[in-house]
C-alpha cells in the first residue's frame, strides 16, 4: 500500500521554488518541464520556445506560462530576500511529476498567475490569468465555453480565450 507522508491537499495546483542558478534561463526551465508533460504537441512547443530564445524576441527571464493538465503552469524568476538570491517560482498542476534540478522547497507563491503578465508560447500572447473577482464583477464565466480554457487578460484589460483569441464579454 502506498502511503503519503506530509501535507495532503485537495488543490489542483502545486507550487515550488527552484534555485535561480539551476537553469540558464526561464526558457530552459520551461522546456525541461514540458518534456515531463509528454503531450502530443510538446515537440512543436519546445521548438517554438527555442526559436523565441534564439531570436531574443522575449527577455530570457520574462514570466512564461503554458497549459498543464487541469491547472496551467506559471514560471517567474525573482529575487528572494530570505534566501538572498534569485529563484524561480513555479505554480503548476499537481497531476504532473517533474524531476527538475535545484528544487529548494515546496512553498512557492500562489499569487504569481494574477500578478504578472506571462508569455504564452502556445498562443503567442502576453497575458495574465483573469481573476475570478474581475470575471465575477463582469458577470462572466471563468472559461471559454467553446474551448473549455481558462480566460486570460491582455495588457489592454480585454479578457480573451487564448485558443480562439476572441474577446469574452458577459453575454458570451
Amino acid at each position: 500500500m502506498k502511503t503519503r507522508q506530509g501535507f495532503v491537499s485537495n488543490s489542483s495546483s502545486q507550487s515550488f521554488i527552484i534555485s535561480g542558478d539551476a537553469y540558464e534561463d526561464i526558457f530552459e526551465l520551461a522546456m525541461d518541464m514540458i518534456k515531463f508533460r509528454e503531450w502530443e504537441n510538446d515537440v512543436k512547443l519546445i521548438k517554438k520556445i527555442k526559436m523565441a530564445k534564439e531570436s531574443k524576441e522575449y527577455a530570457l527571464n520574462a514570466p512564461l506560462a503554458f497549459d498543464s493538465c487541469n491547472y496551467d503552469t506559471y514560471i517567474v524568476k525573482e529575487y528572494n530576500p530570505s534566501l538572498g538570491k534569485e529563484v524561480y517560482y513555479i505554480t503548476t498542476c499537481h497531476n504532473h511529476y517533474y524531476d527538475l534540478q535545484g528544487i529548494i522547497g515546496g512553498n512557492g507563491r500562489e499569487d504569481i498567475n494574477e500578478k504578472y503578465y506571462f508569455w504564452w508560447p502556445e498562443y503567442d500572447i502576453l497575458a495574465r490569468s483573469a481573476s475570478y473577482i474581475e470575471m465575477d464583477d463582469a458577470k462572466m464565466d471563468h472559461y471559454c465555453k467553446e474551448h473549455f480554457h481558462d480566460l486570460l487578460m491582455l495588457r489592454n484589460r480585454k479578457i480573451i480565450c487564448p485558443q480562439c483569441k476572441k474577446e469574452k464579454k458577459n453575454e458570451d
